[in-house]
């Protein structure tokens, strides 16, 4: 497996700190007591924080971003280079080692293409995570296997896309009151029209969604932005 190795051409704001800890797989603890939370991905499992805890051991984390959260941890993406070797940037070999997926994404974060790249070459060949039957796509046209309460991709196929006052709904389904449904509201459509994307234009078409679901009826999933909805082939299901 290659060893992911990417340069970029943009300012970095230095955290000049090394790190003294893997708190998770995506979380960093540095010797300051500084923590620094990888933009753009949410880490599953012990393997992930092992993983993170190699990459990171006795070397210098560079960042870049400056936002910080409502616990105070700097959120940025994050790069080390052991050595004289080429810089690695971490959330992207989390992501290609299967460890991680991308959430929560804004579709703002500067790299969210290769995000979404490097999470899609893994679940294609099923490493890590991916091999994981809690990760499969659960089936938008079997609603009642959905489960409440939990991060989820759903995939299927849009029966029906409408405008109902201040909010889009996706139905994935002939009756609304129990299928897999998406909704989208008014105040998160600058994000779709920023992306040339009109969310109506979903019917007929295969979608990915992933985020959390709720009960209303049926299940749900409150979208907020493009980022969270993929495009899939003919299937409505694939790894």
């Amino acid at each position: 497996m290659r060893i992911l190795a990417l340069c970029f051409l943009l300012s970095l704001v230095p955290v000049m700190a090394e790190a003294a800890d893997a708190v998770s797989g995506d979380e960093i603890k540095l010797d300051d007591g500084r923590a620094v939370r990888l933009l753009g991905i949410t880490a599953a499992g012990d393997a992930a924080k092992s993983r993170l805890q190699t990459l990171i051991d006795h070397q210098p984390i560079t960042t870049e971003g400056d936002a910080v959260d409502r616990y105070g941890r700097i959120v940025a993406d994050a790069y080390v280079q052991p050595g004289q070797g080429a810089k690695i940037w971490l959330q992207g070999d989390l992501l290609q080692q299967g460890l991680a997926f991308v959430y929560p994404p804004t579709g703002d974060e500067p790299h969210i293409a290769d995000l979404f790249k490097f999470e899609h070459e893994a679940r294609k060949a099923k490493r890590g995570l991916w091999n994981d039957p809690a990760y499969a796509d659960q089936n938008a046209a079997e609603p009642l296997t959905i489960r409440y309460g939990h991060f989820a991709f759903v995939a299927g196929k849009v029966v029906k896309a409408e405008r109902i006052k201040n909010k889009i709904y996706l139905n994935f389904g002939e009756d609304w009151r129990d299928d897999f449904t998406i909704t989208i509201m008014a105040h998160d459509l600058g994000a779709f029209e920023k992306a040339n994307i009109d969310p109506l234009a979903y019917q007929g078409k295969i979608l990915r969604v992933r985020g959390w679901v709720k009960r209303d009826f049926g299940p749900m999933v409150d979208v907020t932005n493009p980022a969270q909805i993929e495009m899939l082939g003919e299937s409505p299901l694939r790894p």
